[in-house]
């Protein structure tokens, strides 16, 4: 998990399906509604796609959304990034015994260790 990166996504309550609607008011934007009424943009457009200006008096449909933490990529994983992510900086020459071994085990050949 430590080679995950993390990012805040909305998405749609599935538990919560009900369409809601709103009546556009002087000054209202897509971003303010959304902020307003617990939902994105996205999905105001999605659910409203003949919309392309708001006039007052309009009525939108929306869903409800949440926000949650989720995995959004990976790190690259090799032998520089290893040592920052999982030995915590602990040993200064991690990096350079990682390389060693991976050329060691790429030549199959026996690596002494010494304590």
């Amino acid at each position: 998990m430590r080679a995950a990166k993390f990012d805040f996504v909305h998405r749609v309550d599935t538990r919560d399906t009900k369409l809601y609607d709103y009546v556009v008011k002087p000054g209202d934007s897509l971003d303010r509604i959304a902020r307003q009424q617990g939902t994105t943009t996205d999905v105001l457009r999605s659910k409203n796609s003949t919309t392309t200006i708001l006039r007052p008096g309009q009525r939108l449909q929306y869903q409800k959304v949440f926000r949650e933490k989720a995995i959004v990529g990976w790190r690259s994983i090799n032998v520089d990034s290893i040592p920052v992510l999982y030995n915590g900086h602990g040993d200064n020459m991690y990096a350079k015994k990682l390389a060693y071994a991976k050329v060691a085990l790429s030549k199959k050949r026996e690596v002494a260790c010494g304590v």
